[in-house]
């Protein structure tokens, strides 16, 4: 275990679940995380780093990924990839929803991450522009039934196919039954026929 200054913890840890879950109020005041659990700044160049990088996302519950682990993820061979995956002994789902992210095709993290359920991912991935945003894009968080992921993408410019069909967004927020991406999407003058209901 290490001890950290309240006031002293990195800005990109203060956007998690676990600092937001703190009570300190002197910026002096002192906690203890466990030492595998910390990095002072979001540099990844070494595997060491993403490995550690993996339990800071796990602990801390962030909520963006820094775009360093991001790229760096990415660009990992399968095998590298899944080797330290496999090390860092976190909770299996995670380890598979960032598996499935990093091995996606060029193009088709965010797709994944939104399919995942991994908003820290996807908030990376639009805030940086690490991919565009489509309307396959749009379709997909619909389809999931990711009601903030889909106002997110919305927000950031996400194209949506408005007029009815098979391929309109509203169609595949119906498909899956969620009535809430449905009526925001109806909200935004998103059509629907009588097929949809």
């Amino acid at each position: 275990m290490i001890s950290i200054k309240y006031g002293e913890v990195p800005s990109y840890l203060r956007n998690s679940d676990f600092f937001g879950s703190l009570t300190c109020e002197d910026p002096n005041e002192e906690f203890q995380v466990p030492a595998k659990c910390f990095a002072t700044d979001e540099a990844i160049e070494t595997a060491e780093q993403f490995l550690t990088m993996i339990h800071v996302l796990a602990f801390w519950g962030l909520k963006q990924v820094p775009v360093e682990f991001f790229r760096f993820g990415c660009n990992l061979p399968k095998s590298e990839l899944l080797s330290l995956l496999g090390a860092a002994g976190v909770e299996i789902k995670l380890a598979q929803d960032l598996q499935d992210i990093f091995t996606a095709r060029s193009g088709q993290c965010l797709t994944r991450a939104i399919a995942t359920g991994r908003p820290e991912v996807v908030a990376t991935i639009v805030e940086h522009q690490l991919e565009n945003l489509t309307e396959e894009t749009a379709n997909t968080a619909a389809a999931f039934g990711q009601l903030d992921l889909l106002k997110l993408l919305i927000q950031r410019g996400c194209p949506l196919t408005k007029t009815a069909g098979p391929k309109s967004t509203a169609e595949q927020a119906a498909s899956g039954g969620h009535l809430d991406c449905l009526k925001y999407l109806r909200e935004l003058g998103c059509e629907w026929d009588k097929y949809l209901l």
